[in-house]
């Protein structure tokens, strides 16, 4: 009766998408996949293990190699993992620990990094990759090991290198505590680095390294990224943190970016190494704007509100849908309201401003700012919000507005998240605030809400087991327990490990 089971009778691709699904790792590490427990998935019967070790999907995923610690039984892994995955998508992570330095650019050659023949043999042997990141590497090292793979690991017969068919490419430069030339030489020393780029990248994260200010050294302030690469990209991740206005000299090609995310700021004025503010921008507008219209997603990391947001005044996004807004701090303590400040230098509180849809705020949020934000911002229908701005101030201006006859801050909002609770924020207060913006009565027994009627269907609560505190007022607020009347309410935790506890 076994073989009639109708698990014998599901299909092969199904049972491949169960298998992923149950090797994936957790939603705070979802490229990682459990190897271990995929094979063990594969030693149930023939015909799961025949799926298992057929499907070549199922063997992607990101594979680190950290390069001193690249051992011949390591590399014998990822090379198998690699051929397992047969003609699927290969993705490799060469990283670099922080503190280890390269001798690329005191030898003149490959340094012992890039020549490690451990390293060689990977790349030879599980290449051809689609996806690959460089994690920490200085500009000769990286220079160095792009020519390696294009002298050594190529086929003789193929018309084009696999590097040059690359499609996702991460580089994570450091430098502030390296000697390499190439962050001291003239503003166009980084021009090779850049030139070596592969042809066809849709996507690029590119990772400047923070530098302190070296008296009576030339300025680094140019970012010469081929044009022809920038306009092919449809997922562009930049950080910048040198100051000035030049990250728009690479901004302005990227016309068919999608999916932008910049984080933008030198950390104090001490690593400000550009002081020169000429923008060298062919592309502005009429209004003196760079105008990027087919970003959709965007992902700005701030570190200060007060030197960015000129630079931010320059661009702006009319097709935008999602924002995710993250200020570090303000060292010159100069803006009052750096999130309100930094989007209404992108004209986003314009009678031309894009409909936003999603918008998900930092840590550092003040309550006043967070209410101009959403007076501002009236087409948002999904928030998500740090658990540490000041609710009961918070819900004493929305009580004030409703009181004058104001409508509701937020009027389109339909779903509410909230994640990462200070210890001493007013869950209750937040409950209140939802309340308000629903009329309703009782009648016989029951609720009964009136016109108008609140968009607010939703609201998700990430409260870790730590949290108990909020945990207390979740489960005992009366609030909370009238809400679930019209609202979804739910509360997202996560598992810890027993030391946390």
């Amino acid at each position: 009766m076994r073989i009639l089971q109708p698990m014998r009778r599901m299909p092969a691709e199904i049972l491949t998408m169960i298998f992923e699904i149950a090797s994936t790792g957790t939603e705070w590490w979802p490229d990682v996949r459990d190897m271990k427990g995929l094979i063990q998935i594969g030693l149930v019967c023939k015909r799961w293990r025949d799926v298992v070790f057929g499907s070549g999907s199922l063997w992607v995923y990101k594979q680190t190699a950290n390069i001193p610690k690249l051992t011949e039984e390591r590399c014998n892994k990822l090379v198998h993992f690699y051929r397992m995955s047969k003609s699927s998508p290969r993705l490799l992570e060469l990283e670099v620990p922080t503190r280890v330095h390269c001798e690329c650019h005191q030898s003149g050659e490959a340094g012992s990094l890039c020549s490690n023949p451990v390293v060689a043999r990977l790349l030879k042997e599980g290449s051809p990759f689609s996806q690959i990141s460089f994690a920490n590497f200085s500009p000769t090292c990286f220079k160095n090991l792009v020519h390696f793979i294009k002298s050594a690991t190529g086929e003789a017969t193929a018309p084009q290198h696999w590097w040059d068919s690359v499609r996702t490419l991460s580089v994570g430069f450091s430098g502030e505590e390296s000697d390499d030339p190439e962050w001291f030489h003239s503003p166009d020393a980084m021009q090779p680095v850049f030139a070596i780029l592969p042809n066809n990248l849709t996507s690029l994260t590119l990772r400047l390294p923070d530098l302190k200010l070296v008296p009576n050294q030339q300025q680094r302030n140019c970012v010469n990224i081929p044009v022809d690469i920038l306009k092919k990209l449809t997922t562009f991740s930049f950080s910048y943190t040198w100051g000035g206005p030049q990250f728009l000299t690479a901004l302005q090609h990227c016309t068919n970016v999608e999916d932008l995310s910049l984080r933008l700021g030198p950390r104090t004025h001490d690593w400000t190494i550009n002081t020169d503010d000429q923008l060298e921008v062919t592309a502005l507008s009429r209004e003196g704007h760079l105008v990027l219209p087919k970003v959709k997603y965007l992902n700005l990391r701030i570190v200060n509100a007060y030197t960015e947001a000129k630079h931010i005044g320059y661009l702006r996004f009319p097709g935008l849908l999602k924002l995710k807004l993250d200020i570090e701090r303000d060292y010159f303590n100069k803006v009052k309201y750096p999130y309100s400040s930094i989007l209404e230098a992108a004209g986003m509180f314009s009678a031309a401003s894009p409909k936003l849809e999603s918008l998900r705020l930092g840590r550092t949020l003040v309550s006043i700012d967070l209410w101009r934000l959403l007076n501002f911002l009236p087409t948002v229908t999904r928030l998500s919000v740090y658990g540490s701005f000041d609710a009961p101030r918070f819900l004493e201006m929305a009580q004030a507005g409703l009181a004058t006859g104001k409508a509701n801050v937020a009027p389109s909002l339909q779903f509410l998240e909230v994640y990462s609770f200070d210890d001493k924020f007013h869950l209750d207060s937040l409950l209140l605030w939802v309340k308000s913006r629903q009329k309703h009565g009782k009648q016989k027994g029951k609720i009964v809400l009136k016109a108008p009627y609140d968009g607010l269907k939703w609201i998700r609560l990430h409260i870790a087991e730590r949290d108990r505190e909020i945990k207390k007022v979740y489960y005992r607020s009366a609030t909370l327990k009238l809400l679930r009347e019209w609202i979804n309410v739910e509360r997202v935790g996560f598992r810890i490990e027993k030391d946390d506890e």
